[in-house]
């Protein structure tokens, strides 16, 4: 059998490999869509554009036939170490109770299954990095139709353009296409088809070994932080081929209880769990007590006022560690595009900030393999670090669709008198004359009504942000609503200022307008900001197949997609808090 620890950190030394093929392969990306404002006619424009999309395409095949060969003696030298440590532990067993199984390494049936799992991962992973190409290509050229449709139409500047096609390439580009349809990127797929090939596989050879010796038990490991599914039959034994009764004891049946042999079963998708013979009549005593099951799946850990499990944890850090590496990869694209790179350092030192501050609290680790980036090195670390200092944080009482990266003019601060709360339909007065002033405002603008009813309303001339902090305790149980300029408006709230700012001041209600759309987002009680953030994030790694299944298409993305990440975020997470409806 093999330790879930093992099972965890098999694939890194592949992934880590893969994570540097898909950041070569970004700024290369990058740099090619940061050339785009040499062309102007549209002649020349569709046919510089055909050329570095099958430029593009041609280096990537370049660059996989570059790194395959690494992959495949990886994938051998990986099968070959877990299969050697999957069968030494289980032998351990035989040898205690007496009994002579064959070596492994001259039993040609276990060296047939070892190859044969090789053969099958490293072909699953072949045939992924087969589509890398053209699934590339294919958001390049998309992302470079998006840009141009901007500058076209006046909305954006090259520089504006650029950049935006940059990030959002660095946040969410894939790199393979599984035969579903469904995309990924390159160490999401490394990861999957490697864990599941080597647990597969040494499942496969312990079940051929039990059949050598007759075994009809067997055991499932344990680990803290299983999925709940998965929590229900770790740790118990079973009884191969039907449910029995034995020596007093009932033995479920191992696979319709564990699931063995489907992808969501035991060693199946992504699990860590394995199995291991046992021999009840020899009276072996349990690995895995009813209590230490429950001490593995307890709500035992403290943070941020809650109680959660190791498992929630283990995915609410998980989400920290993606936060870093996407604001790493996205400093890098933009450094490579020679777009200004000051909000994603600021960015990436608060993402730093918070998964050291959460490790701290919780008493985990960092996982380094999963927040490097090939490329980010010292020099690139050094030089974010500073552009950060350079630069003061988004403050967290700030309202608006880019933050505090415009330029500020005068700030104007004025207290407007009170409002009497029970008064509906006056207050709903102010606000729709409010939106009919302000929503065509070149500036962010913003209106607050207290909990006792004082009406205030402020803006720093600032095309990108509106300062409430000086509010202070008076946002707490607050409605507010602000403007989203026609230049910088996302069409609906930004998740990385309005939607945090509104959980960390306690505001009540948060409305936004614009030219095109009024929003409102009710902050909810029930959930953490940690919840939400998470959740969001997952979201936001599948927003191009959640636009697809919505039946958003090309045109409508940069006016939806916000939205949608919102939208969607609600709804997987049970809520009904936030809503959009197009200005009358």
């Amino acid at each position: 059998m093999l330790a879930p620890d093992y099972l965890d950190h098999a694939p890194d030394r592949l992934v880590l490999l893969w994570q540097q093929v898909e950041d070569d392969i970004l700024r290369d990306v990058a740099r090619r869509i940061s050339k785009m404002d040499t062309m102007t006619s549209t002649a020349n424009w569709q046919l510089w554009r055909y050329e570095q999309t099958e430029a593009l395409r041609q280096d990537v095949v370049k660059k996989l036939a570059r790194y395959t060969g690494k992959s495949e003696a990886e994938i051998r030298r990986l099968m070959q170490e877990a299969a050697t440590r999957a069968m030494e532990a289980e032998d351990e067993i035989y040898y205690h109770y007496g009994k002579e199984p064959t070596p492994f390494a001259e039993n040609e049936t276990l060296q047939a299954l070892l190859n044969a799992g090789y053969q099958q991962t490293a072909g699953t992973f072949h045939n992924l990095t087969a589509t890398t190409a053209n699934t590339v290509s294919g958001q390049f050229e998309a992302a470079l139709d998006r840009a141009h449709l901007k500058v076209s139409s006046g909305a954006f500047d090259y520089k504006r353009a650029v950049k935006s096609a940059v990030d959002s390439l660095a946040d969410t580009m894939k790199y393979v296409t599984y035969p579903t349809g469904h995309t990924d990127t390159l160490e999401v797929a490394a990861r999957r088809a490697v864990l599941t090939g080597v647990n597969q596989t040494g499942a496969k050879l312990q079940v051929a070994r039990a059949d050598e010796m007759g075994v009809e038990f067997f055991e499932t490991t344990a680990h803290g932080g299983a999925r709940p599914s998965h929590a229900e039959w770790q740790g118990r034994q079973f009884h191969r081929g039907g449910a029995v009764d034995y020596m007093g004891k009932h033995y479920p049946d191992f696979e319709a209880a564990t699931g063995y042999g489907t992808g969501a079963g035991l060693c199946g998708w992504n699990c860590r769990h394995t199995f291991f013979a046992i021999f009840p009549e020899l009276g072996a005593p349990p690995a895995w007590t009813q209590e230490s099951l429950e001490a593995l799946n307890a709500r035992d850990i403290e943070y941020n006022g809650g109680r959660y499990t190791r498992y929630e944890i283990s995915q609410m850090q998980r989400a920290r560690e993606r936060t870093v590496r996407k604001y790493k990869r996205r400093y890098l694209a933009e450094d490579a595009a020679g777009a200004d790179t000051t909000a994603s350092a600021v960015k990436l030192r608060q993402a730093r900030q918070e998964l050291t501050d959460f490790v701290s609290a919780t008493g985990g680790r960092v996982d380094s393999a999963r927040t490097s980036v090939a490329g980010f090195g010292r020099s690139a670390s050094s030089k974010a670090t500073w552009a950060a200092k350079k630069f003061d944080s988004v403050l967290p009482n700030q309202r608006g669709s880019g933050g505090s990266s415009g330029q500020s003019g005068e700030a104007v601060h004025k207290y407007l008198g009170k409002v009497d709360l029970k008064d509906t339909q006056q207050v709903e007065t102010l606000k729709d004359s409010f939106c009919s002033s302000y929503a065509n405002s070149k500036v962010e603008n913003m209106m607050v009504i207290t909990r006792n009813g004082e009406v205030h309303y402020m803006t720093d001339n600032n095309p990108r942000g509106v300062d409430c902090s000086y509010l202070g305790g008076k946002l707490k149980g607050s409605y507010n609503i602000h403007t989203h300029p026609p230049d910088t408006t996302q069409y609906s709230f930004s998740t990385d200022t309005d939607i945090p700012a509104a959980f960390a001041d306690g505001t009540r209600i948060m409305e936004a307008v614009d030219y095109k759309y009024r929003y409102q987002f009710a902050v909810p009680r029930e959930i953490t900001f940690e919840q939400w953030e998470t959740v969001c994030e997952e979201v936001r790694e599948e927003q191009n197949a959640v636009m697809a299944s919505r039946g958003y298409g090309f045109d409508d993305y940069e006016e939806n997609i916000q939205h949608v990440i919102i939208d969607e975020t609600c709804r997987r997470l049970g809520l009904k808090c936030y809503h959009r409806e197009k200005r009358k």
